[in-house]
C-alpha cells in the first residue's frame, strides 16, 4: 500500500478532517491552491467554477470572496441533484454499482 501523499502528483493538496467530510475552513484552503494552479487564459474573461450546492461552498463568503478577487465566477447546482445531472453517473457507473 502506498502513503497517499508521497505518491500524489507534485502540487496535489491533501487535506484531513476529524469528521471526514469537507469543512468551511478545508474549502478556503482548496480554493486557494485551486487559483494558485489554475492557468490564466484571458484576464478580461472570468474563469467559471462549477460546484455542488453544499453548505461549505455556496454559504462560504471567504471563499467566495477569494473567488471573485481571481475573476472566478462561481455557479453552484441545485443541492441533492448533481447524482441526477452527471452523466457518468447515470450512465456508466451506475452499472458498475449494481454489480
Amino acid at each position: 500500500m502506498t502513503d497517499s501523499l508521497t505518491s500524489a502528483p507534485e502540487g496535489s493538496l491533501v487535506a484531513l478532517t476529524e469528521s471526514g467530510y469537507i469543512t468551511s475552513e478545508t474549502m478556503v484552503r482548496w480554493g486557494e491552491h485551486f487559483c494558485k494552479y489554475k492557468p490564466q487564459v484571458d484576464p478580461e474573461v472570468p474563469d467559471v467554477l462549477l460546484l455542488d450546492g453544499h453548505s461549505t461552498r455556496v454559504f462560504n463568503t471567504e471563499f467566495l470572496n477569494m473567488m471573485s478577487r481571481n475573476n472566478i465566477e462561481v455557479f453552484a447546482l441545485p443541492p441533492h441533484t448533481t447524482h441526477e445531472l452527471q452523466p457518468l453517473d447515470k450512465s456508466v457507473f451506475k452499472s458498475l454499482k449494481n454489480n
